[in-house]
């Protein structure tokens, strides 16, 4: 299960920094795609 989680969070920190997309999120918070990014790329390690 954490195996999914942390290819949904690496999922959604890609979809953030791909700029044809819009990210309102990315806006609001430069470091958000981070976040999801280092927590997708940890949940997956740790599997």
């Amino acid at each position: 299960m954490p195996r999914e989680i942390g290819m949904l969070m690496l999922g959604v920190a890609i979809g953030t920094l791909i700029p044809k997309l819009p990210a309102p999120i990315d806006l609001l918070q430069p470091y958000f795609w981070l976040v999801f990014f280092v927590v997708g790329l940890i949940l997956l390690i740790k599997e």
